[in-house]
């Protein structure tokens, strides 16, 4: 939780998007987020962007 603490401290949304791409990272980021009072419609809003992507590509990889 220290290292995504960290992360989100230091680069922001981008991360929130990149974290969001891989699997199992996004609940702990988004609970780190939560601790450090972090704006709730900020996470949802790059946290779909980051989802969205993911989602997307997976699609088209296996379609």
């Amino acid at each position: 939780m220290e290292k995504a603490r960290k992360k989100i401290e230091r680069y922001g949304n981008p991360v929130i998007i990149i974290f969001n791409l891989f699997p199992l990272s996004s609940p702990l980021l988004s609970f780190a987020a939560g601790m450090i009072k972090y704006t709730y419609w900020k996470l949802l809003l790059f946290s779909l962007v980051g989802l969205s992507i993911k989602y997307a590509v997976l699609t088209l990889i296996f379609y």
